[in-house]
């Protein structure tokens, strides 16, 4: 009997993997992939407990051999990868020196295919995020982990300048950057510091910065190579106007799901989602997520899994034709045909949300906005009752600004806190959904100051 169980044991895990082929560096974590013809490229780390070695790998020949091109610069994790766009000799990493697991580290370049390596005048900086404009190759952008500030280098790396201040708050933190990939001199951040968030946009370069709004908060901003104003947060929310209103495209109900990263297919004007159970597809323009077959059974989670301090760094899908590269913690998978989408997991376009209160720190007034989906419950009109409340820090109810019921819709309400002393204070929403199984409830901290 114990026999046919392992026999059955092992046939099990041969079919969970049977339609993805293992490509190479086992028991690595693999944070970014690109792969030019044969040429595959992994900018990997590993856990200090581990024997083997973190960098940049490449193989010519895919994915049969491997060999690390950086070993110059001493162990260390890649952070961040990046080729010419034509000339694929030319490489920008951000290394994690002497940090197996590091994302954070210094960043150098590679004219002749990483056989020789220079570094680009930020040594004293600790680089979390670094990229080239799309549009200018002496230009760059990249982000202090220390401070969250972010500087600029318009040649090749030789001088930086920082940039970032902004109209509304005098710390200027960024938590999230990026550029837009469709229009030059188009910058977009993140801010948050204690409970204060905040996105802005940058139409000259970073020399002045717009405050659009104060959306929920991320690690991650995307931007689309198409489309100069849409704005993804991780996967859960997305705008086409620049940041001046949100649509929430990601409500998975998995609770032990969570977000790794997301690649944009030009070719295809496909999103790839990859999340802790597996990666999912949508057409970009009508977000409706659906299950790549067999990726649930990926090395996504277990043992150490991914940190937190990954999100923002993963690069880890690279999709070439029909065949999709996948960068795991354990070594690179491939599959030939991902038309193949079988397991139809989808999410609502529209979902509950709670804003962030504008403005904040406020005084003595703010604006709260809330949306309630459409809840198909069998009854006519398809109401739902709602409370918005106020409580201080104790917990002591101290304002009720909504209680009864409502459609579906956006909404917004008004705060006045003029009869309050300064201090954090916490707006919480409660849905109560007739004839639905599960309620909504949220909170966020918002600071009056006088």
């Amino acid at each position: 009997m114990k026999k046919y169980m392992v026999i059955y044991f092992l046939i099990s895990i041969s079919n969970l993997y049977c339609q993805w082929e293992f490509v190479g560096l086992d028991s690595i974590v693999v944070r970014q992939v690109q792969v030019f013809g044969d040429t595959i490229w992994a900018g990997t780390a590993v856990h200090t407990t581990q024997s083997q070695i973190s960098g940049l790998y490449r193989s010519t020949n895919k994915g049969k051999d491997w060999i690390q091109i950086d070993t110059v610069l001493s162990k260390g994790g890649i952070g961040s990868l990046n080729f010419h766009p034509t000339n694929h000799n030319i490489i920008h990493i951000v290394k994690a020196i002497n940090s197996p697991y590091g994302g954070s580290g210094t960043p150098f370049k590679s004219i002749d295919g990483g056989k020789t390596w220079t570094g680009m005048g930020l040594d004293n900086y600790l680089i979390k995020w670094f990229h080239p404009s799309p549009f200018n190759e002496n230009k760059f952008y990249a982000v202090d982990a220390l401070n969250n500030e972010v500087y600029k280098s318009v040649d090749g790396g030789d001088t930086w300048s920082l940039i970032g201040e902004f109209p509304a708050s005098s710390h200027g933190r960024f938590v999230a950057f990026n550029f837009s990939l469709a229009r030059d001199s188009l910058l977009f951040a993140f801010d948050d510091v204690q409970f204060y968030q905040a996105f802005y946009k940058s139409t000259d370069d970073g020399n002045s910065w717009q405050y659009v709004g104060a959306p929920p908060y991320t690690n991650e901003i995307n931007t689309d190579n198409e489309l100069d104003c849409r704005v993804y947060f991780e996967s859960y929310f997305i705008t086409d106007n620049c940041g001046l209103s949100w649509k929430r495209v990601d409500s998975s109900a998995t609770p032990t799901s969570s977000y790794l990263s997301l690649y944009i297919d030009k070719a295809a004007s496909k999103l790839y989602l990859m999340k802790t159970d597996g990666i999912y597809v949508s057409d970009k323009q009508t977000i409706n997520w659906q299950k790549l077959s067999g990726t649930e059974s990926l090395p996504l989670q277990g043992g150490y899994g991914y940190q937190s301090s990954d999100t923002g760094r993963l690069k880890n899908i690279f999709v070439m034709g029909k065949t999709m590269y996948v960068g795991t913690l354990f070594g690179i998978y491939k599959k030939a045909d991902i038309t193949d989408v079988k397991d139809g997991n989808t999410f609502e376009n529209i979902s509950y949300s709670l804003s962030q209160n504008y403005p904040n720190p406020f005084n003595p007034t703010t604006t709260i906005k809330y949306t309630i989906p459409t809840v198909e419950t069998g009854y006519i009109p398809s109401l739902q009752h709602v409370t918005l409340k106020i409580y201080d820090i104790l917990g002591r109810e101290v304002a009720a600004l909504v209680n009864k019921e409502q459609s579906a819709g956006n909404y917004e309400v008004e705060f006045d806190g003029s009869k309050l002393s300064s201090g954090i204070y916490i707006y919480t929403i409660r849905v109560y959904s007739l004839g639905r199984a599960g309620n909504f409830v949220d909170n966020k901290k918002m600071a009056l100051i006088k």
